[in-house]
């Protein structure tokens, strides 16, 4: 069974998908890539038929978005590490290895983080992002939630574009170390209702 499950829900994602395939091919720790396609008709079927890559799987069928398909490349993975990869990023393989030996070396360790490279279409590094060191008050009090909100498929489709925010917040508020933080974890998501739906339009993605 491998360590790592990796998936990748791609569109016609051809001109990049190369890359996200080369980065993790280059891991050496046990992993399988899943891509879910959603029926591609710009070569990206043919690039996957063309890899010769044991640890790579795919499917390519017509799918409601990027929510619904990485849910059905979670219900494939076998991993006892999940990973999600969209087509047009790359893995800091290297990085990665040494993050999942960690973790498979300390196992009251529940996440490992880092940095990221932000690259433009020639592959240059534009920009480097580096985050601070780690604070649980920053994590509770921040207006998203880096979990589970994020395969809601009713919030991606406008029908209920709270949902994942709502869902954000309780869990956070389990965690609350008292009334302060409760206080400012309440405020941060009252704030962000309020402002964002006046300074940017939710656009209805998938129908």
């Amino acid at each position: 069974m491998p360590v790592l499950s990796i998936v990748t829900p791609v569109r016609n994602s051809a001109t990049y998908l190369s890359h996200a395939l080369e980065s993790v091919a280059r891991l050496t720790v046990s992993h399988e890539h899943i891509v879910i396609d959603g029926g591609s008709t710009d070569g990206t079927v043919e690039l996957l038929k063309g890899r010769d890559d044991p640890q790579l799987q795919w499917i390519s069928e017509p799918d409601h978005g990027q929510t619904h398909a990485v849910n059905k490349g979670f219900s494939r993975a076998s991993g006892e590490l999940l990973a999600w990869l969209n087509g047009d990023d790359e893995l800091i393989s290297d990085a990665v290895d040494r993050a999942v030996r960690y973790l498979e070396r300390q196992m009251d360790v529940g996440a490992v983080f880092g940095g990221m490279h932000v690259l433009d279409e020639q592959g240059v590094v534009r920009r480097r992002y580096q985050p601070g060191r780690y604070s649980w008050r920053r994590y509770l009090i921040m207006p998203e939630a880096l979990i589970r909100f994020r395969y809601h498929p009713e919030s991606k489709t406008a029908k209920d574009v709270w949902l994942q925010q709502r869902e954000a917040l309780r869990i956070r508020l389990k965690w609350a170390n008292g009334p302060v933080d409760r206080f400012l974890m309440e405020g941060f998501d009252l704030a962000k209702r309020t402002i964002l739906p006046r300074i940017s339009r939710w656009p209805k993605l998938y129908s």
